[in-house]
């Protein structure tokens, strides 16, 4: 893994922005633009976490930005977001006050530097598989929108196709089982020398147990099994500590910027 700041920064944003670009070319009502260094990636599905405008590196200009995103998502009413960094944000200001934009969140980007050969036990009473086909994957999004607080667990059932069927899908997607009971999930997607981890969720009633530690970690080792050097994840409040604890370090600040109304 390098060690130079701006390549290893570099490389979590390409795994950030082609994990993205695969969900909007796996999912039927999907699109993906290039405008003038900003990725736009709408996959349809009705959450602006997965139609988003990435500006992370100073876009050489704005009108082809402004005239794609009216496109894909004004006129259809999709729920979109923008993700920037604190270095770039005041180079998208017009962008922010032309589609009335407020901050809703920072989510610290995180970097586990090296990958380890061994991870530490799950509980027991935990068992951990990888799900690829059918029934499984479905069960998977169920259990992670449950985790996250949405019920609405047919939501991303257009992706559990895309993991079943598309070939050009490097990394696995995992549930964890308490007596055959589903309750935790992870998602791992391999960009180059990055193991980006996603989609960690446990079920409200079987967290403080060291579920998702064991999730992630996982997702982390079979990462390096896959030809990869270090780790990526997005953190949020509740899961920053134990990422912290694992060896994770926040390399970057995401911006998250979403329209007013």
């Amino acid at each position: 893994m390098e060690d130079s700041q701006p390549s290893l920064l570099k490389a979590c944003h390409e795994s950030l922005v082609k994990t993205f670009e695969w969900i909007a070319n796996v999912t039927p009502t999907g699109a993906l633009e290039h405008c003038d260094g900003i990725t736009i990636g709408k996959s349809g599905l009705a959450s602006s976490s997965f139609n988003i405008v990435f500006a992370l590196d100073l876009p050489k200009s704005l009108s082809g930005v402004s005239e794609a995103i009216r496109r894909l998502f004004m006129t259809s009413g999709i729920p979109w977001e923008l993700i920037t960094t604190p270095n770039i944000s005041d180079a998208i200001e017009p962008l922010i006050q032309e589609f009335s934009l407020i901050k809703a969140d920072v989510e610290p980007g995180m970097v586990l530097d090296s990958l380890p050969n061994i991870i530490p036990a799950s509980p027991p009473e935990l068992e951990i598989k990888q799900v690829s086909q059918g029934e499984e994957l479905r069960t998977f999004f169920r259990v992670g929108m449950l985790g996250f607080g949405d019920p609405s667990g047919s939501l991303l059932e257009p992706l559990a196709k895309g993991l079943s069927e598309s070939a050009s899908f490097r990394g696995g997607a995992y549930l964890g089982y308490v007596n055959g009971v589903p309750v935790s999930t992870s998602l791992r997607f391999s960009v180059g020398k990055i193991a980006a981890i996603y989609f960690v969720a446990t079920l409200p009633e079987f967290r403080r147990r060291g579920y998702g530690e064991a999730m992630t970690w996982r997702a982390t080792l079979d990462g390096r099994k896959d030809g990869c050097e270090g780790g990526f994840l997005q953190a949020s409040a509740m899961g920053r500590p134990i990422y912290e604890k694992m060896g994770y370090r926040k390399i970057v600040d995401y911006e998250v910027w979403k329209p007013k109304e």
